[in-house]
């Protein structure tokens, strides 16, 4: 048996390089090297825990096996949106667990929540994101594709949210539907969303602005999950979400105001430059700190 084998290591090593290549191709790895300063060993484990978190390799599995049955340029679109679920996903592995990683205990952890998520994922997610999600996965069936697929893929970008949201709610003992509900709907009521998606398509012309771009990406998922901590925090026993964010945004309104002040600016501007991203989340940053002082 292969863990007999005395090469084990060699040939292990050699299939999880070959399906990272595959997946994610030959560059992945090099630029979270150089991203994150994490060596290739520990890139490796988080892509393993993001994929076996996920069942990526499951679900690019049925798309492949779709073919002949819907056009290869949707199953195309459906390999891209699980590629940029796994970037994203390795990155946090790699960013929030710096120490050795047990790949199985965090997959059993992680898998076992996102499971309670994905059952209640339509009424988890509120506008833009809502939108999105109804609209992608009615498309994917309308072209062929299996509901319970269709689902999936088409909630990719919104699943990596969940990494975050299962950690809130383990720290805060809410449940985690309940988390991801204030998560989505403090998001939407901040328009941390709009922010997201202005950073997807921000131009890189650059290896510095390649860096800011990946750095901007987390500093808002720290930002967001620092706010959603804090809202659930400050809640009254038996409160509902609604309450639970109108609470949060009556206390913390002068705060509100002033990040919806920074908005409309980002929103008006004729061109759009990193340094005003650097500002909006540093604005962000001091909205987090604020109010997380403010409910002690």
């Amino acid at each position: 048996p292969l863990t007999e084998h005395r090469l084990r290591r060699e040939i292990i090593g050699t299939q999880i390089a070959n399906h990272m290549i595959n997946m994610m191709g030959i560059n992945f790895v090099d630029r979270l090297r150089i991203s994150t300063g994490a060596d290739e060993a520990s890139i490796a484990r988080a892509y393993v825990l993001a994929r076996d978190v996920f069942d990526v390799g499951s679900l690019w599995q049925q798309i492949e096996k779709l073919d002949h049955k819907v056009r290869s340029d949707l199953q195309i679109e459906m390999m891209h949106e699980l590629q940029h679920l796994m970037r994203r996903a390795t990155r946090w592995f790699v960013r929030n667990r710096r120490a050795e990683i047990d790949c199985t205990l965090e997959v059993e952890r992680f898998n076992r929540q996102l499971q309670k998520i994905l059952a209640k994922q339509e009424n988890s997610l509120f506008g833009e994101p809502l939108k999105r999600w109804e609209k992608t996965k009615a498309h994917y069936q309308e072209e062929g594709v299996p509901a319970k697929l269709a689902k999936l893929v088409a909630g990719a970008r919104c699943l990596y949210a969940s990494l975050g949201i299962i950690e809130v709610a383990e720290q805060s003992d809410v449940p985690t539907e309940k988390v991801a509900q204030v998560y989505f709907g403090l998001g939407e009521r901040l328009e941390l969303d709009w922010l997201s998606q202005k950073l997807n398509t921000l131009p890189v012309d650059n290896y510095w602005q390649a860096l800011a771009r990946e750095a901007f990406r987390d500093d808002l998922d720290w930002q967001q999950r620092a706010l959603v901590s804090t809202a659930i925090q400050g809640r009254a026993k038996g409160s509902t979400v609604q309450n639970m964010i109108d609470k949060w945004c009556e206390e913390n309104d002068w705060l509100v105001c002033r990040w919806t002040n920074v908005l409309t600016e980002l929103k008006s501007a004729k061109k759009q430059e990193y340094a005003m991203y650097t500002v909006a989340l540093r604005e962000l940053f001091d909205l987090a700190k604020t109010s997380e002082y403010s409910a002690l």
